[in-house]
């Protein structure tokens, strides 16, 4: 999908508004669905047209199908527990020091591992004068 924006003038090259264009491709979107994007565009950028003194939360109206996207599928409200991401990262690997935490060119590193590499680390930070952090013991 190509959009290209331009800025009308008018005789005296005074602003006129916006010119766009929206080219979808007809092997990926059929015409109904580019007409819902660029309707969907118009309205954000009609939004940001009122300026700062708008509300950000809502770009205006919409599809009862959005809404249901918006509420349904996207809930995802979980407790998020208190703490910073270290002492997070530390009680996880306490609690699991055997599992898996991350896994990268099919070479995979437990948690208990991890905190272990931390540690060393910010060790030698600390000791060569780059770190004061407390993160890691």
């Amino acid at each position: 999908m190509d959009v290209s924006l331009t800025e009308a003038r008018d005789a005296g090259r005074q602003p006129g508004g916006l010119r766009g264009h929206l080219t979808a491709a007809a092997d990926l979107f059929d015409e109904a669905t580019a007409q819902v994007i660029a309707d969907r565009f118009i309205r954000v950028l009609a939004a940001v047209a009122v300026g700062p003194q708008a509300s950000r939360g809502s770009p205006g109206p919409r599809s009862r199908r959005a809404v249901h996207v918006l509420r349904e599928w996207n809930d995802t409200a979980a407790e998020v527990p208190s703490g910073t991401l270290p002492e997070l990262f530390e009680a996880q690997a306490a609690r699991t020091p055997d599992a898996v935490a991350v896994t990268c060119d099919g070479v995979s590193v437990s948690y208990g591992e991890l905190d272990g590499r931390a540690g060393r680390l910010a060790r030698l930070l600390v000791a060569r004068g780059r770190a004061r952090s407390r993160w890691w013991r």
